[in-house]
This record gives structure tokens, C-alpha cells and sequence, in this order.
């Protein structure tokens, strides 16, 4: 038999690192990917919750009311049907992200928190995750850090603690 069976063929190219199968490194990264794209799914939904919270702050904020009644029930959303999300609640204006069976094991069961602030204007801006809160922003929610349970590996950039 002329050249080298399948078998030893296979052998010398996973030792010369030519098999093309990636190796530890690229799965992880590959994971770590996954993982995040799982994470942006539940930021993309959490969309229209932030909408509906920042139009609910600014009126309260004209009538110089109270956070407590904004939550899932008085915003009246539908969540559509996500794969990786199991929830998304909100309780004070505050945003949680949960994560379902169906995400990825390192993921399931963990939420991420959307936090808004108000500026000296009366504007409102978001702060994600573990993120910083910059100067000067009147934070509905002062102690947040708690609420985000995901990775920090696995959040986007803004959304992660410096």
C-alpha cells in the first residue's frame, strides 16, 4: 500500500497541527462568543422596556412623583418569545434580564440589570451591568452592583466594571 492509511495520516496531522480541529483556546473563544451573543439578545430586548421606563421617568418626574408604581404590569409590554430569555421584570424603573434553560449553561439562570440615572437636565440615561456610573447622574438605583450576575467576561464593554 503506497502513502499512509487514514489512521496515521489523522495521527500526523494532529501533531503537526494540521487537522483543522480548533484547539482548547479557539473553543473558548468560540464559547465566550456564543455566550455574548446570548447576552446581546437579552440587551436587544430589554430595548423597548427602556423606552417605556424613560417615558415613565420623565412624566414622574414633571409630576414630581414616585419610581414604585413603573414595573412590568403598569408598563403593559409583551414579552416576544427569545430563545436565551426567560424574563425581563421591572421593578422601580429597574430593568432585569433573565436568562433561561435554553442559554448556554455558564448563562442560565443569570440576569443582567439596566439601571437608569437621571441628568442635572432631567434626561435619563442607562447604566448596564457593572458599568460605572459616571459623575453627576442622580442614580434611581444606588447600590445595583448586586443585580447583574453575569460574568463580566461576558458582557459588552459598556456594560462592564473598569
Amino acid at each position: 500500500m503506497h502513502g499512509l492509511s487514514i489512521a496515521s495520516a489523522l495521527l500526523l496531522s494532529v501533531v503537526t497541527g494540521c487537522a483543522g480541529l480548533p484547539d482548547s483556546s479557539t473553543n473558548a473563544a468560540f464559547q465566550a462568543d456564543r455566550i455574548s451573543a446570548q447576552v446581546a439578545e437579552g440587551l436587544e430586548i430589554a430595548e423597548n422596556y427602556k423606552a417605556s421606563v424613560s417615558e415613565a421617568i420623565v412624566q414622574r418626574q414633571r409630576q414630581d412623583r414616585s419610581l414604585s408604581s413603573v414595573n412590568t404590569e403598569s408598563l403593559q409590554l409583551q414579552l416576544a418569545h427569545p430563545k436565551y430569555v426567560d424574563s425581563v421584570e421591572v421593578s422601580s424603573g429597574l430593568i432585569i434580564v433573565r436568562f433561561g434553560h435554553t442559554a448556554n449553561r455558564v448563562l442560565a439562570g443569570k440576569q443582567i440589570a439596566l439601571i437608569p440615572a437621571s441628568t442635572t437636565t432631567g434626561g435619563v440615561v442607562w447604566i448596564c451591568g457593572h458599568a460605572i456610573a459616571p459623575r453627576g447622574l442622580a442614580l434611581r438605583i444606588p447600590d445595583y452592583w448586586p443585580y447583574t450576575t453575569v460574568d463580566d467576561q461576558y458582557l459588552p464593554q459598556p456594560c462592564r466594571s473598569h
